[in-house]
């Protein structure tokens, strides 16, 4: 099918928009995007499938982009496609609003069945009430009070989900035309609440597993039940990168169907998943627990005494593990091939094993209590396997808990790259997970690299090595950039300013915290709506003295949905926070958007990067590529950009106009996160790159809280206007 028919401004989809009350305008960008994905999925269905690797920049976009041709492909010729996204924000996005387009006009095009859409989730991202409040009870007992409003508050939202989760299962509900059920389903979930409440949580001390009580456990398999028949299931990246690492381990057997297309949208960030995901992990106390309700369910049959005499070996061992575990919370230890764990695991496992065949001989009343052991039994499979493996991929250590600090045993990747490169290609025995995969992301590579060296960025964020498999569509793959979408303007930071860099304890200097403040008040003062993004919660504590007393400031445990509610409902809002780099949509709304400092990551971060330039320059580029990005979410959108890092250097048309000199610790690498379309107007429009505000000479002085109000010039620290006019309008 001609994909352009498809996009004209009077083909099927603008129909579709308009019945929807969407508003449709064709880009040529988005048309070319979908396009490039539509020519890659006919190659893979004529040939042995593939890899697309396709940069689509802020504005194109994307989702649509992909999501039509995926849903013309499956209506016509059948098959299931999963999306992996990086964010809730996206997975909620693709769910509620792109997808009903993209389904509805493959219907309007093919006629057939209308596809459908849910999500896909593990019982790791649900909360339990039980644990939620015994996590709650425990860091009380430690004297701390900090998160436990939180964790209280989840166990009463997942409670109440559960028994209306329950009622719904029972009445035998396998749809969900209202949205009722999917409403219950998000409400149990950990990272929902996360996302609202702004919160960190300890989740590993809080999240379903195996043994939990079936009436926590309905939300779970009301989302499996839903999610069961869909057509196109959007999942996180960790599960997909979970479901494709099981492919991998010799001997396991993975009874996940492959899809006719498998797409991870941001997957820049992949990388950053395959190497969070473990390929296997065992509770400890998850084992004990469930041979004894074992124990219980085969009392009195025929096999009790030896599942008690198996049972008790097993827990002996395991208390033998416990002696070799970390005792610390919050600890991960390394496990070496040599070490007694690894004998003891093996052990285990053939006791496991042993217990499951004896309660087999009792199987109506032992089958639910077996079937949780025979699961342990697979994850210690898992991890006997992973040790036994190549340890240049593989290594074991010990995790403990947050609060509890109870011990798991966890194997991840050593390497996730080359983990990933073999994800694609998984063992002879099993089939790919997909049939085509398509990478794409608005900064698949790192901004500002050319030929080799962006073809090797893209291979180190996506795993995928470029230019040794014949999978990858190195042909067709492009970077596609909208044109004519959007304004942006920037004003830099004064060269003199003070750089905003934490030391290891996260703290600013004071002369960059009053920069800064200075910096979001001059924004602020221009008009419209400010967006400010700053890279933690820390720097939202820090320059809440020095910011005007009108900004909103996202604190930790705050809603960000209700943070956003607020700042679009205020034509004059000032929202600073840390959690909109990434998956937010604010058309319209962002008239100045102001960046703190560089979003470099913490410095606690930097021991697992290989070098300096590829690891920490290529992520703090992407976030702040990305952060720019919501600025410019529609063709009319005009937005002004405010640095107050002045390690974001000034271009060349800037320094010879104002003779100004860029910092000495700026790079002319971190223009490259602007847009090109936006760089090229730094030649030709004055008013395309500015400074924003002209250091003072109090800047390192005691400052008081700056107001703004009614668009006028804030005052200086000593309490009097500045003279010369206003900052935010440089002339």
């Amino acid at each position: 099918m001609d994909m352009r028919h498809v996009w004209e401004d009077v083909g099927p989809l603008a129909l579709i928009c308009s019945e929807l009350g969407v508003t449709y305008v064709p880009r040529p960008a988005q048309i070319s995007y979908a396009s490039t994905v539509a020519i890659a999925l006919e190659r893979d269905r004529r040939s042995t499938g593939g890899i697309l690797l396709i940069e689509g920049g802020t504005g194109i976009g994307k989702t649509l982009g992909y999501l039509i041709p995926v849903c013309l492909e499956i209506s016509q010729f059948g098959g299931r496609a999963l999306i992996a996204t990086h964010t809730l924000a996206l997975m909620r996005q693709v769910v509620d609003r792109e997808a009903p387009i993209a389904i509805s006009m493959a219907q309007r095009v093919l006629g057939g069945k209308s596809l459908r859409v849910s999500e896909l989730r593990g019982r790791r991202n649900f909360a339990s009430p039980e644990r939620c409040r015994a996590a709650a009870a425990a860091l009380l007992d430690m004297g701390t009070s900090f998160g436990v409003a939180p964790l209280l508050a989840l166990a009463d939202k997942a409670e109440m989900a559960a028994k209306g989760a329950a009622t719904l299962l029972a009445a035998g509900l396998g749809s969900d035309k209202n949205g009722v059920a999917w409403s219950l389903v998000h409400a149990a979930m950990i990272d929902s609440f996360v996302a609202e409440a702004g919160i960190d949580l300890p989740v590993e001390d809080i999240h379903l597993h195996t043994l939990s009580p079936d009436e926590e456990q309905a939300p779970y398999y009301l989302g499996r039940q839903l999610a069961q028949d869909a057509d196109i299931l959007v999942t996180t990246h960790a599960m997909a990168a979970v479901s494709l690492t099981l492919r991998t381990l010799p001997g396991i057997i993975d009874k996940t169907n492959s899809y006719r297309a498998l797409i991870i949208d941001e997957a820049d960030r992949w990388s950053t998943a395959a190497a969070s995901v473990a390929a296997a992990s065992l509770s400890l106390d998850t084992v004990v627990k469930a041979i004894q309700k074992l124990n219980i369910a085969a009392h009195g049959t025929s096999v009790a005494k030896r599942l008690s005499s198996s049972g008790s070996e097993a827990i002996s061992i395991i208390d033998e593990l416990r002696v070799l575990a970390p005792t610390g919370r919050n600890t991960i230890l390394g496990i070496k091939r040599g070490d007694r764990v690894v004998g003891l695991v093996k052990l285990l496992g053939g006791l496991i094993n042993q217990i499951v065949d004896t309660a087999s001989f009792e199987r109506d009343k032992t089958a639910s209590a077996a079937g949780t052991v025979l699961a342990l039994a697979q994850d210690v499979g898992r991890i006997e396997r992973a040790i036994g493996c190549d340890d240049q991929y593989w290594f074991t250590e010990w995790h403990t808990s947050r609060v509890h600090g109870q011990p798991s045993i966890v194997v991840r990747s050593k390497a996730p790259g080359r983990l990933a490169s073999r994800i694609w290609a998984p063992r002879q025995d099993v089939a790919p997970l997909a049939k085509s995969v398509i990478m794409t992301s608005a900064t698949l590579a790192t901004p500002g690299l050319r030929d080799e060296a962006r073809w090797n960025s893209i291979s180190v964020a996506t795993g995928v090595p470029i230019g040794t498999t014949s999978f990858v569509h190195s042909d067709i793959a492009q970077s596609i950039q909208p044109e004519n979408y959007g304004r942006m303007r920037v004003r830099f930071a004064d060269p003199t300013a003070p750089v905003p860099s934490p030391g290891i304890d996260g703290v600013l200097p004071w002369g960059a915290i009053t920069y800064i403040g200075e910096t979001i008040a001059a924004a602020h003062a221009s008009g419209g709506r400010t967006l400010v993004l700053v890279p933690a919660y820390e720097d939202v504590l820090q320059i809440q003295q020095v910011v005007p007393s009108t900004c909103v400031l996202h604190r930790q445990g705050v809603s960000l949905r209700e943070m956003l509610v607020a700042y679009c409902a205020d034509p004059s809002a000032c929202l600073i926070t840390p959690a909109a780099w990434l998956g937010v949509d604010l058309p319209g709304m962002v008239d100045q958007l102001v960046i703190p400092r560089l979003p470099f990551p913490p410095r606690e971060h930097d021991c697992g990067k290989t070098t300096f330039e590829v690891g920490i320059i290529s992520d703090m580029l992407n976030r702040l590529s990305q952060g720019l990005g919501r600025g410019i979410r529609s063709q009319t959108d005009n937005v002004t950009v405010w640095f107050a890092d002045p390690r974001m250097p000034p271009p060349l048309a800037l320094v010879v106009r104002t003779m100004k000199m860029p910092h000495p610790k700026s790079s002319s690498q971190y223009l490259a996160a602007i847009p090109e379309r936006f760089r090229c107007d730094f030649n030709k429009d004055d008013e395309a790159a500015q400074f924003g505000v002209s250091i003072m000479t109090t800047v390192g002085a005691p400052t008081v809280r700056m107001r703004a109000k009614g668009g006028g010039r804030p005052p200086n620290r000593k309490g009097k206007n500045r003279q010369g006019g206003n900052p935010a309008r440089p002339k």
